[in-house]
């Protein structure tokens, strides 16, 4: 995984895998599992007092 910096053409690794992979798709499936795991888990549950996770979205 990469992590842009104030200038976007520098990169910051942030963790890399001990081994490599056979396809793009186990690394994506991979570095998607690894990002999940940076952030609170919003996929369930109100996201604030009051706000109805059933109502209709925005936009």
């Amino acid at each position: 995984m990469h992590e842009s910096t104030d200038d976007g053409s520098v990169w910051v690794d942030i963790e890399s895998s001990a081994a490599p992979y056979s396809s793009w798709m186990e690394a994506f499936d991979a570095g998607s599992v690894e990002l999940f795991k940076l952030v609170a888990d919003e996929r369930c549950g109100p996201r604030a007092v009051g706000e109805d996770e059933d109502a209709d979205p925005v936009g």
